[in-house]
């Protein structure tokens, strides 16, 4: 059992085309941004927009195939609402920008999906890696878990949170990433704090969830190892390559 990078591009789009979609989309935002347009009747929204500019996917950065799709995504809908706003509609250009982003993010989304379909969910889980290290404890009557034993409680109630689902509980932790760094920034410029997507509020309670559970061992005596839940569990396996399954050769009859 083992891995093979994708094939070519960014969820079947070449890399020209998707980070060019991604420049039309933001070009098209800032242009509507400098004429003055924004969410009247919700302020939370050009918040969140703000964010989105800052956490544009770079070319030759660390971006999962899933936060560009993500991005392009966002941007289409950021376009659609602004346009409500706007006397004259959108110019041709960036109807194209939002057409050509919508086009887009719906085949990299199918591409993503199918990824998700080869890989059985119970299977996938064997390719998030979390890392822990040994505790120690010395007090009286205190154990302390293996750092096996941690692992394993922390995926087990990843999976419980996510429904069995290694990819939405990568999306959710990106998700979640993407919300908390540019939070502080945004708050600054605009005495606000961007609202948190679905996904982020779902990965802040899967956290909560196991912040629980590893005071309740402490309760009992038993002391988890030590894991960082928010920068310590990698989906990157999942999310940006396929797992290939060794078949076994067919026997001649």
């Amino acid at each position: 059992m083992g891995h093979r990078p994708r094939k070519f591009g960014i969820a079947g789009a070449h890399p020209d085309e998707a980070f060019g979609a991604v420049a039309d989309l933001v070009g098209a935002v800032k242009e509507i941004r400098q004429a003055g347009v924004h969410f009247k009747d919700f302020p939370e929204k050009n918040a969140y927009l703000s964010q989105w500019l800052e956490n544009r996917p770079k070319r030759f950065a660390d971006n999962l195939d899933a936060d560009v799709q993500l991005f392009l995504a966002q941007g289409v809908r950021f376009v659609d609402g602004l346009k409500g706003e706007m006397l004259l509609g959108l110019s041709r250009s960036q109807q194209d920008a939002r057409d050509r982003g919508d086009r887009l993010s719906r085949s990299m989304e199918k591409v993503l999906q199918k990824r998700l379909q080869e890989v059985p969910p119970a299977k996938a889980w064997n390719y998030v890696e979390v890392n822990a290290t040994p505790v120690t404890v010395k007090q009286p009557g205190q154990a302390g878990w293996t750092v096996e034993k941690t692992v394993q409680a922390v995926k087990d109630i990843a999976r419980s949170h996510f429904e069995g689902s290694a990819w939405k509980a990568g999306m959710a932790q990106r998700t979640y990433h993407l919300w908390a760094r540019n939070a502080e920034e945004v708050a600054e410029k605009t005495g606000m704090y961007p609202p948190m997507p679905d996904g982020a509020r779902s990965w802040s309670s899967f956290m909560g969830r196991v912040d629980s559970e590893r005071l309740r061992s402490a309760l009992k005596g038993e002391h988890w190892a030590h894991v960082d839940v928010n920068e310590g569990i990698d989906f990157s396996q999942v999310m940006n390559f396929r797992a290939t399954f060794r078949q076994r050769p067919r026997q001649r009859m």
